[in-house]
Formats: C-alpha cells, structure tokens, sequence
C-alpha cells in the first residue's frame, strides 16, 4: 500500500518546487516592473508550462491508482466471500447491485491496453481462501478497509489537484504546504468522505479512517468535528498513531487563535459573545469554539488552565444547558460533546503525554515528576467532573421534558406524543450516556470513594504547593458530584418510567445511528453498535462459527424513541443491581439510599438486607414481626411531620432565595427543587426500633 503514496510524495514535492520558481520569478517579474513598463514576464512561463504537465500526470497516475484499489477490493470481496462488504461496494458504485456470477478466469478481461498491475492470478476453485475463524475473517475485513482508505486518499488528492492544483496558470495562486493546493469551498470531497465512512464500517476497530475523516473537517475548518474523529481515531482497540501527532497541534493552534482573539478583543474594549437574539448558527458555531478551547486548556496544567480561562468547563455547561432547551443544537452535535467528554476522559488516563523520563533521576526530576503526576490526577477529577456536568444537563433537560403533558389533539394511549422535540433531540445522547455509566461504574464509584476520602485532607493542609492544592481542590468536588449526578438520574429514571411504563415500550429490535457511529469506541466498552438482546436471540451460526445478523426491521421513527426510551430505563434497572449500586428501586421508584454520605471515607452501597446467620446479622439484628410493624408506623410519622415542615419551610424562602434573573435556570431549579421534597426524606436516617 505505501507504493502509491511513496510515487504522490516525489509528485507532491516536484510540484512544490515549481510553486517556489514560479513564485520566485512572479517577485523577479513585479521588480522589473518598476524599472520598465510592459516588460513581458517570459521568466514564469517555463515553470508554469511544466507545472501544468504534472499535475496532468499526476492526475492521470490518481485515476489509475484507483481502477487497481477498485479490482482489489472488488477480488478479496469475492475471493473471501466477504459479504459485509457487498452493500459498501455498492454505495460506493464499484459493483452493482446485483453482481454477475464470477468466471474464476481472473480479472484478465480488461482492455487490452490496461497495465499489468491491474490482473490477478487467476482464482482456483478446488482451492477456495474463505476465512474459516472469525479471527481470520476480521483481519480480511481490516485490509479490505485499508483498500477503502487507499481509494478515498486517491479520491481526496485528485480534487485537491483539480484544474491545475487549485493555481490559476496565468496569474498564480496560493498553495499549502508539501505542494498541496489549499482547500476551498469550491472543493467537493464527498467521494473521499464516503469512502472513508466506508471503511469504518468494514474495521470499527481501527482508527485509520477516522483519521481521514479528521482530516477532511479540518478542510472545512470545523475543528470541532475534526476533534470528534481524532478521539475515535485514538479510543479504539487499533489506534492510528499519527492520530495523536496531528490531535495536539490542531488543539494547540486553536489555542493559540483563541488568544490572539481575546487579545484583540481586549485592544477593542469589547467582546463579541452571542447574545440570545443572534442567529442560530452563529450560537452554535461559538459554543463549539468554546468546546474546543476547553479541550486544548486540558492539555495544560491547572495553575496555567485557571489562569488563561477561569471557569471555562463550567461555561460550557451553563451554555450547554440553554442551547439544548432553546434547541439551538442538532442532535448530533449533542451526541458528539458527549462524546468528547467521554473520549477526553479516556485518553487523559490512558494516553496521556508525558515527556521521556532521564534514566539517573535526581532530586529535582523527582520533584517534577511528583508534580506532573499530581497534576495530572487534579485534570483528570477536572475532566470528570465536567463530563458527569455534561451528562446532568441531560437528565435535567429529560426530567423537564417528560413532565409536559402531551398535546390536547393526542390520541389515547400514544406514549409517542409524549415526547417533546428538545426531548427526542436528546435521547441519542442520553443513551451514549447511559451506556458508558454501565461501563464506567466502578471507576465511577472508586472516584467517589478516594474523593471523599481527601475531603478531610484538603482543610488539615493548608500550606501545599500550587499542584497539590489544585489537586485537592479538584478531587475535593468530584464526591459531591457524584452524589449529585446520582440524584439527578434517580429523579430523570422515576420520571422517565411514570411517563413511560417500560411494559408499554416496545422491545429493542434495530440498530440505531449512535449504535454505528459509537461502535468499537472504547469509553463504552461494546454496550453500544452490537447486536441488541432483543435480535440477538434470533441471529444464527454458520458453518464458518461466523454469526449471521438476522435483517433489521424497519421501524417507524417514533417507534424508535419508544425503544431508546426502553434501553434507557434498562440501563438504568441494570445499574441498580451492580455492586455497590448507590440506586435501588423502591415502590417503582429509583432512589438514592444513604450509603452516598460524603463524610463517609468507605462508603457501602449493599442494597442486601442482613439475614439471620450471615456475617452481618450480629452487627444490625433484625427485629421481631410485631417490633417491625412498630417500627414502621414511627418511621412513616416522623416522615410525614418532616415533610410537612419542609414543605412549610421552603414555601417561606422559596421567594428569597433567588438573586438571578434565568428563565431557563428557574425552570430547572423549580422542577428540581420540587422533586426534591420526596427524595430528601428518603435520604434522612432511618429510625431503628431498638427492643432494649
């Protein structure tokens, strides 16, 4: 495969060396201008002439490069029966849909003037090369896409080098570096962009493609999506290692652009934030501007972060919030910064980078080295923080949601109408989110744990360096966090199950377009793009082991939201029977229990009750039958006079408590705080009867 690209970079670079002579000679040309009118610039044309020459050449090279990845793909679709990639082929218009039965004589009934290089060996029947191990098949399917990287890579340089590489032959034009053209809106890089897409498809695995796909968003300046396709590229099973390289120098010159923004605009006197009555788009375009900015600020460390943008994650929420209500943001771009919270987190422990250790450490590297690791612990609760901040604003928005009642004209018994559009715009996102809390539970729960365990720390020192009181500051709040998340997703899952019995929601039975885009990515560790449970049942084993998906039904688009809304509340159901699971359900209920007390330093989450016999039944012994019924009815008192008082107590400040003038946070606060009222209670220690 490197053969094509080692011929493009000798092309590449002959034409970069005519665009220094013609440029040169256009100087020569501009100062001999002053010197004598109408003098001829004779000087360019030699250069010009020959740099027109090769880019034909290298065009004519590109389409040949293409015919021959074309059969190639086309031969080890067949030659291994690779049937996943039949419907690729054919969105990409290199087969038809209805391919004729191969001869087995070879690919020789080519034209006769057709080159070498474009005819395999003949296939042998009595011979046959189909994978016999899923192992097998999977690494076929990866050079397979490979080949699809190959064409989209051809199909991207023969438009970049369109129409003579993008330079006017008579005047001249701007070029890029290494001889590529700059990109322009008049450039139309679909075919490379399906390709790569394409590919993805055929190896979620690897990370190849993605990287293209990064490539081309930065072609049209949308380093927002181009972020999206480098943490895919590099939190995958098959990273792309280059993926890292080109990630932090496209982050670092976002950096640096925002600066020089913020200096202008400090020499101006003025900023230009967005205000509620700018377009759309315009709202749009500056919050994911804002999002790239907080990722390039956490490649720093966090004395220089707080410095150059105090409080930037927690901007990004707060206007994360109000766009989604407003529905200013698609869908997707919804789904996407979900996303890249989870992918930053990822790649924060497990990619960090981290400079070459000396092999005699003295001293004073040691120290380094203890501060860079303290830093890196503080961006990481930093990072973790912001992402359980992201995945809140959803569950408030969904909480909000699923209390509107349904229009007046909705049919009786449709759960569909009550779906609301900021609601259906955030149930992909929702679901990415509730997947990786199922991944991510345990880390989520140590979080907890070593959290609470500093909290003590952080007030018995004062005198810490710069990086140690960041880091406790830092770990200090992910406890209360969590706690927080944790009832916030109580309330949304008792919401989302009173407005949606689950035994009314149809079962999961098709896959769904998150489920193809998040297939393979790490963060989510496969409870997302494979086969759902449902279908699963139905799917069949082959000769080969190789299991054979059954066809996918097609659904109406509401009968779609009904099964997002069902996986949902599964996920949720699921979570409350993991270990040490701060959820349980009560009555139909999602609860938080007490077991998430932040002065706890080990805090237990078991929802078992001690039963007679076992390890803890001498420590909490269970009472008598009578002394239960007892104990219950002055339990349910005692909650209903607190309640009462409460609901009293907050009716008197519920006036005065509020400073701020936020129609979308007095929205949130007041559902919130209304639910609130019965959860609380449940928070409260419980009363034991004690028979002495």
């Amino acid at each position: 495969m490197q053969t094509s690209y080692a011929f493009i970079s000798v092309y590449k670079q002959r034409i970069a060396a005519l665009d220094r002579a013609i440029q040169s000679a256009s100087r020569q040309h501009q100062q001999n201008q002053q010197q004598q009118r109408g003098h001829r610039n004779t000087g360019a044309q030699g250069p010009i002439v020959e740099h027109r020459k090769l880019v034909s050449r290298l065009r004519q090279f590109l389409a040949e490069e293409e015919k021959f990845w074309a059969q190639l793909v086309v031969r080890m679709r067949r030659s291994y029966g690779l049937d996943e990639a039949q419907a690729v082929l054919t969105a990409l218009d290199i087969i038809p849909s209805e391919e004729p039965t191969p001869s087995h004589t070879g690919d020789t009934e080519a034209a006769p003037h057709n080159r070498n290089q474009h005819q395999f060996p003949p296939e042998d029947p009595a011979q046959p090369v189909t994978p016999t191990t899923p192992e097998e098949r999977a690494s076929r399917l990866v050079v397979t896409s490979k080949a699809l990287v190959c064409l989209g890579d051809l199909a991207r340089y023969r438009e970049s080098f369109k129409d003579g590489g993008g330079r006017d032959s008579r005047r001249g034009g701007r070029r890029g570096r290494g001889g590529m053209p700059d990109t322009t809106k008049t450039r139309n890089f679909s075919r490379a962009q399906l390709c790569y897409e394409k590919a993805r498809l055929l190896a979620p695995y690897d990370g190849n493609a993605s990287h293209q796909l990064a490539i081309l968003a930065s072609y049209e300046k949308d380093i927002f999506s181009s972020l999206v396709h480098y943490y895919r590229a590099l939190c995958l099973q098959q990273p792309y290692e280059t993926a890292a390289e080109n990630f932090g120098t496209v982050l670092n010159k976002a950096l640096e652009q925002w600066r020089l923004r913020l200096r202008r605009e400090r020499e101006r006197g003025h900023t230009r934030e967005p205000s509620a009555a700018t377009a759309a788009a315009a709202r749009a375009d500056a919050f994911k501007d804002r999002v790239v900015v907080l990722h390039a600020l956490w490649r720093l460390n966090i004395h220089k972060m707080d410095t150059l943008a105090p409080g930037q994650a927690r901007m990004v929420a707060d206007e994360f919030r109000t766009l989604v209500s407003d529905r200013i943001l698609s869908p997707e771009v919804i789904s996407r910064l979900v996303v890249l919270s989870e992918g930053a987190l990822w790649k924060h422990r497990m990619l960090r980078d981290s400079n070459v250790s000396s092999k005699k450490p003295d001293t004073a590297s040691q120290a380094s080295s203890a501060s860079s690791s303290s830093s890196n612990t503080a961006m990481e609760a930093r990072i973790f923080t912001h992402l359980l901040s992201v995945h809140q604003v959803l569950l408030e928005v969904g909480l909000i949601e699923s209390a509107e009642p349904p229009p007046t004209d909705a049919a009786e018994g449709d759960l569909a109408q009550h779906i609301t559009a900021v609601f259906r715009r955030t149930l992909p996102a929702l679901r990415i989110a509730g997947k990786w809390l199922r991944a991510n539970f345990p880390y989520v729960i140590s979080r907890y744990t070593s959290s609470s365990g500093t909290t003590s720390a952080v007030h018995a020192d004062q005198t810490a360096g710069d990086a140690e009181s960041a880091q406790d500051d830092a770990t200090s709040n992910v406890a209360v966090s969590v706690r927080r998340f944790f009832e916030i997703y109580a309330r949304f899952a008792s919401a989302l199950s009173r407005a949606f019995p689950p035994e009314k929601l149809p079962a999961l039975k098709t896959f769904f377009e998150e489920d193809v885009e998040m297939r393979g990515f790490l963060p989510l560790h496969r409870l997302i793009g494979e086969l759902p449970v449902a279908t699963a049942a139905l799917a069949t084993e082959s000769a080969s082991g190789e299991i054979q998906k059954p066809v996918e039904e097609q659904v109406h688009p509401n009968v779609e939201q009904l099964m997002r809304i069902g996986d949902l509340l599964n996920d949720a159901k699921l979570i409350t029977e993991l270990e040490g699971s701060p959820l349980a359900i009560v009555a139909g209920r999602f609860v938080v229990h007490g077991a998430l007390d932040i002065s706890t330093a080990t805090p237990t989450f078991s929802l078992q009750k001690n039963v007679p016999g076992s390890a803890d039944s001498s420590v909490n012994p269970i009472p008598p039958a009578s002394q239960q019924k007892l104990m219950d009815e002055i339990r349910n008192e005692s909650l209903a006079i607190r309640e009462g008082i409460r609901v009293e107590d907050d009716s008197l400040t519920e006036n005065t408590s509020r400073t701020d003038d936020d129609p979308v946070g007095d929205a949130f606060r007041q559902v919130l705080g209304d639910e609130e009222l019965g959860d609380e209670d449940e928070d409260e220690d419980e009363i034991v009867w004690n028979p002495r």
